[in-house]
């Protein structure tokens, strides 16, 4: 058993090395989503991203040139 500051908890040795997988496992999907997800946003324009884009521009402008109207 390990104790942990001056109140003297006792955690079983079990108990930290359980803690200490979720940690580390934790963080490594937090890694491999965040490297995921940055691929894809760089991938974006590839599949006309961009388009949709300059097409909610186009339609603000129409709406604009409307209300003008």
């Amino acid at each position: 058993m390990v104790r942990f500051g001056s109140s003297g908890w006792r955690v079983p040795l079990t108990y930290g090395s359980a803690i200490a997988a979720a940690a580390a496992s934790s963080a490594v999907l937090i890694t491999i989503l965040f490297l995921s997800l940055s691929k894809i946003e760089y991938s974006l324009p590839r599949f006309g991203f961009f388009a949709i884009r300059e097409f909610h521009i186009a339609i603000r402008d129409v709406t604009h040139l409307r209300d003008m109207t």
